[in-house]
């Protein structure tokens, strides 16, 4: 595949008819090769994702993209930053497992942008959609702000895609942090110009309160009384917040251990999923059957499909100091019209810690009380030390 006429880029005849992507995993290892400790030249950094993907897409916008392709379960400020940079976001569904359902993508315009979400560092099948966006010529933005540490094979996620987001900010213990990177070359003869002068963007405000809550942390959840996560959050920022990265968390960024990172954190996934396995709480069950090889996930997913085990889970969390929560705060017109059933998918799943400075055997004692504390409220200890089937107690 070539890339779209209309993207006009001034570089040789024998460049522009390269294909934008390798055809397998040990191509792209050969051509990008392993997570790159200089950021030079295709990495660039931001306070946040969003922000590194507004101006990614306001650039290809002035170069006559129109559309963004990207699933109905999203963070609101992803749809922000594609209204904001004069694109028109275009959903798409995903099933209880956060696959893409490729029937709601049967119309699809070729030449515009196509965003995939790396749903909680879980990975998704980037052959699949690599091939979907060759065959319909579409640039790949890969979101992979969960996935800081994934890898695929010998290969970091962060390489997938024509460009991808990662968001290590929400792994590492820095203040703000993103990274852009550029994955194909004619995109990053594009693109790196602008991006370069990003840098002049100013510093978020607000450093000592990020590093009086870094002090406090590990007793902030019992000052604090944590947000009620059974209500729709409003959307979190009006405009995007266009800030540098802080300079400490570039630092962060290249010094950390993402080996014992995704090392600890499947260690924990793996805990909570015996538990959840074990059939000792028949009101919830994992989101997802199997965690993959080379994840370092970001949450733990539960599906509690039943509306008043998913509230009383949620509220006897809050009261226990844990930290479970729903995700994410959803694009109001999504909200409104629970578009391709996300708010469905949303009111049915909760999200648990799986953090690399937790052990598993913390983790899982505190999610057990919280459990057994919710079967008990549901009436559902009597009837399991009967042998009964739990009844349906929600709709």
């Amino acid at each position: 595949m070539s890339l779209p006429e209309k993207v006009k880029i001034n570089l040789p005849p024998k460049l522009m008819s390269r294909a934008p992507w390798p055809s397998s995993g040990k191509e792209v290892g050969q051509k990008f090769g392993p997570a790159k400790k200089s950021c030079e030249s295709s990495h660039f950094f931001f306070a946040y994702a969003h922000a590194g993907l507004f101006r990614v897409l306001e650039i290809m916008h002035q170069q006559g993209s129109r559309i963004v392709y990207l699933p109905a379960f999203i963070c609101d400020v992803v749809a922000l930053a594609i209204r904001q940079a004069g694109l028109v976001p275009r959903y798409y569904a995903v099933d209880s497992c956060f696959r893409i359902l490729w029937p709601s993508l049967r119309k699809v315009a070729s030449g515009e942008i196509f965003l995939s979400v790396n749903y909680f560092g879980l990975q998704i099948d980037t052959a699949e959609v690599r091939n979907f966006c060759r065959k319909k010529k579409l640039f790949w933005i890969h979101d992979n702000s969960h996935g800081f540490a994934c890898r695929r094979g010998a290969i970091d996620l962060g390489n997938f895609g024509d460009i991808s987001l990662t968001s290590f900010r929400k792994v590492l213990p820095a203040r703000n942090g993103a990274v852009v990177q550029i994955n194909h070359p004619h995109l990053r003869a594009l693109l790196s110009h602008d991006l370069m002068a990003d840098r002049d963007l100013r510093a978020e405000p607000g450093r000592w309160k990020f590093a009086t809550k870094q002090i406090l942390r590990p007793i902030l959840p019992w000052i604090l009384r944590l947000p009620d996560f059974t209500q729709p959050c409003k959307p979190t920022a009006p405009s995007v917040m266009a800030y540098r990265a802080d300079p400490r968390a570039r630092r962060i960024f290249l010094r950390a251990d993402r080996h014992r990172i995704r090392t600890q954190r499947r260690h924990n996934y793996r805990a909570l999923q015996t538990l959840w396995l074990g059939g000792k709480y028949p009101f919830a069950k994992p989101a997802v059957s199997a965690l993959p090889p080379g994840s370092s996930p970001l949450v733990f997913p539960l599906r509690i499909p039943d509306l008043q085990a998913w509230r009383a889970f949620l509220q006897t969390a809050r009261r226990k100091r844990l930290d479970a929560h729903t995700w994410p705060t959803l694009p109001s017109k999504v909200l409104r019209q629970s578009t391709h059933g996300a708010k469905r998918l949303w009111a049915s799943t909760v999200f648990l810690p799986v953090h690399q400075d937790l052990t598993s055997q913390e983790l899982v004692g505190r999610v057990s009380k919280v459990a057994d504390l919710v079967m008990t409220e549901l009436g559902l200890r009597s009837l399991q030390k009967k042998g009964k089937r739990p009844a349906r107690t929600g709709k």
